[in-house]
């Protein structure tokens, strides 16, 4: 979420549209934007039934809208509108996904010079075959328009985002509403009085030079366009008459700009019975959807609804009052609109003691995450992670993988090492017994990307699966060679790790669908070398409890300098203690705090540096605790030699704790400016900039105050990483 989130206006003409508006308000209100900054304006055109007071129930600013018309209400609408943006939505549409508007808005902020932002129609769980064939697989919601329109051109893809522009000579692409964004500045021109006609605005863009426009890969709206032939006929007949009437006033449609072909020709494809044939067998062998199938009852269907609005028409003539009457009320039941619940098994057979690892916590998170979602959530897991759970308070069903929790025991020892793969191998065998639980619609989720969590999902029944990648695993050649301080000089552990995350990620692959959440900007490419379709993917943060951060009070700076790890050789532990000796004998008072259970191994070499008097151990700690004493902290050391991520440094910055680290690759595409940089293992440079903050903090000087640090604690929080997994899930509901 970006930290300057512009204010954004959703402009929505109704009339008589009670029985699908609450679908389409619902789906605002669920984005994940701040929702100061989105205002609703519903442009009624004298409904007789609810629409007024569902629109109000919402937090819609409701209007009249005189003339009654689509057109003119959403000229009233955006004659309202105060959004640095508006989206064009009606009452049929529903966004797709939490960060339809987040990711739409960062796209247009992004390229300026588009004329603004087309969506998606995708199909939804709550559509008919017939509903998926005319929103989805058409786009245009008709056959005679689809066969006029002409294909726009990708011009690149960056990211999630995409370019697109009109072929040479045509502008005959009608776009403009159902989930369209603009800049409200573009629209200045456009008065009270005027009838907002979407695609001639969008075609007087691109004829000024604008013909340019941006989609987000997998983000729109699902258009409920339609339930059935009948509801399509008279919407067919609406569209028609609504389309003579602006004929009649000498208004330009996307129907003279070019089109792929002329209106009588396109109707006469409609009726022959042969060409509708021919393209719904070549949809169905392209994409597998049977929903093709209905095309050549459509066509025929779509030249019915025009002879009827034709007629109608001749006979009422430009009569507003009957446009209005033409509108169809449409319904979805309420028992659609409600989620369906539906189960995800979450694999995690790698918690075997007291430590909480990565995937342990990222995997509870999601578990809550779906469950909150309306998902019945379940965990396959051994013992030791059955106390984490219900420790935590997660109310859930969870099937034992092991029958016993192993007595605590050294695993840093070789000895260790291959009694912890003995009990890996037993909470693996022991989740098969438990895999018949899993049904074909159910998903399932590996909570890391080790193979005693993989290899179950993989062959479970559940058609859609999920993994998370939370740490590369070295490269054979950087195993062989020592070079990652993560790497022993015995090597068997990297090769494991290395071998298990290979050959996961490689099964995980060959699944249809599925979705890989991954930590690290870094890691993408070596996905995609893999083999992975970009869509298949999803960065997401570690995730950080930026609410327990937030809720911390602001204390008295006790501490000049924390530090909080473990005592390994990779955490640079002997440059720590230099730095801390360095900054004791520059500031007379200068006090440490170190954080967790390392006062055993870590004081001896306090002590031998002589500043066991300037340096306090704190124990164990509580998450509130800990963030309490970051806050009691003036600077934070990160002297790692090694990090895949840094969580403990976006930890400090949650608390608005400066932190002086060594600039390892992995910080940079997280962090950014956020922190201050020493080139890597110089240790006089480390202690420079260490004492030069501490002086600064002190004097009351903090260069985050200059920094969106709002920002990035949301897009870091545990609730943007959630939102995330729970999009993965729809994604996939909608894949299947």
């Amino acid at each position: 979420m970006m930290e300057d989130s512009p204010k954004v206006s959703f402009l929505i003409p109704t009339l008589n549209a009670a029985g699908i508006l609450a679908n389409c308000l619902q789906s605002i209100r669920r984005q994940e934007y701040p929702p100061e900054k989105i205002e609703i304006i519903v442009a009624d055109g004298g409904s007789a039934d609810a629409t007024r007071e569902l629109a109000a129930q919402h937090g819609a600013r409701v209007l009249d809208n005189p003339r009654r018309g689509y057109d003119s209400g959403k000229s009233v609408a955006l004659a309202a509108a105060t959004g640095e943006f508006v989206v064009f939505v009606d009452a049929d549409n529903e966004l797709s996904h939490p960060d339809f508007l987040n990711q739409s808005i960062a796209a247009l902020r992004r390229y300026p010079e588009a004329l603004g932002l087309e969506s998606y129609y995708l199909a939804s769980p709550k559509m008919s075959s017939f509903c998926i064939y005319l929103s989805q697989l058409l786009h245009i919601s008709d056959p005679i328009a689809w066969l006029m329109s002409v294909k726009p051109v990708r011009v690149a893809v960056d990211g999630a985002i995409e370019r697109w522009t009109f072929p040479k000579d045509s502008f005959a692409w009608p776009m403009g509403s159902n989930g369209f964004v603009f800049r409200r500045s573009d629209l200045s021109g456009l008065s009270l009085n005027d009838k907002f006609e979407d695609c001639a605005v969008v075609a007087r863009m691109a004829q000024a030079g604008r013909r340019e426009w941006l989609r987000v890969t997998n983000r729109g709206v699902h258009h409920y366009v339609a339930s059935g032939l009948a509801d399509f006929i008279r919407k067919r007949r609406r569209q028609t008459f609504h389309f003579l009437s602006l004929r009649g006033q000498g208004a330009t449609s996307w129907t003279q700009m070019h089109p792929a072909v002329p209106a009588w020709l396109a109707c006469l494809y409609c009726v022959s019975f042969l060409g509708p044939v021919y393209h719904a067998l070549l949809g169905l062998l392209r994409t597998g959807n049977p929903a093709w199938l209905w095309h050549p009852v459509a066509s025929l269907a779509s030249v019915m609804g025009l002879t009827w609005g034709v007629l109608t028409y001749a006979w009422t003539g430009k009569n507003q009052e009957t446009e209005a009457k033409l509108q169809p009320r449409q319904h979805l039941p309420p028992s659609e609109i409600s989620p369906v619940r539906q189960k995800v098994f979450f694999i995690s057979n790698g918690k075997y003691g007291d430590s909480v690892g990565g995937g342990d916590l990222h995997g509870y998170h999601m578990a809550e995450a779906a469950r909150q979602a309306g998902y019945d959530a379940r965990f396959i897991g051994g013992h030791a992670l059955n106390e984490y759970l219900v420790k935590q308070g997660f109310n859930g069903a969870i099937a034992l993988s092991d029958q016993k929790r192993l007595p605590p025991f050294d695993a840093s020892t070789l000895a260790g090492q291959f009694r912890l793969l003995f009990d890996y191998c037993r909470r693996f065998f022991g989740t098969f017994r438990h895999l018949k639980q899993i049904q074909p619609e159910d998903y399932v989720h590996a909570v890391t990307d080790f193979w005693f969590d993989v290899i179950p999902a993989v062959i479970c029944r559940a058609r859609r699966k999920l993994s998370l990648l939370g740490m590369d695993a070295p490269t054979l050649g950087e195993i062989l060679r020592q070079g990652r301080p993560d790497v022993t000089a015995a090597r068997l552990p990297s090769l494991y790790f290395w071998a298990s995350q290979n050959s996961s990620l490689r099964l995980l692959r060959r699944c249809a669908n599925k979705r890989l959440l991954y930590v690290h900007p870094a890691m993408k490419q070596r996905l995609l070398r893999m083999g992975y379709r970009e869509s298949e993917i999803i960065f997401g943060s570690n995730g950080m409890d930026v609410t327990v951060a937030d809720r911390a009070p602001v204390v008295e700076k006790t501490y000049d300098a924390v530090w909080i790890g473990r005592v390994h050789p990779q955490k640079g532990i002997d440059d720590l203690v230099v730095a801390l000796a360095h900054l004791a004998r520059t500031f007379g008072d200068f006090r440490a705090l170190m954080i967790g259970r390392v006062k055993e191994e870590l004081a001896p070499k306090i002590e031998a540096a002589g500043i066991a008097a300037r340096v306090e151990f704190s124990g164990f700690v509580s998450e509130a605790d800990k963030f309490r004493l970051f806050k009691a902290s003036r600077v934070f050391l990160m002297p790692s030699h090694y990090e895949s991520w840094g969580l403990v440094i976006g930890e400090a910055l949650a608390c608005g704790v400066p932190v002086v680290a060594y600039d390892l690759a992995a910080y940079r595409p997280i962090f950014g400016d956020f922190l201050r940089y020493v080139p890597c293992f110089d240790l006089a440079g480390f202690h420079r900039e260490a004492e030069a903050q501490v002086r600064k903090t002190r004097a009351g000087e903090n260069y985050l105050d200059s920094l969106d640090l709002a920002g990035f604690k949301r897009a870091n929080s545990w609730e943007t990483v959630r939102a995330k997994f729970v999009g993965a899930l729809q994604d996939l509901k909608l894949e299947h």
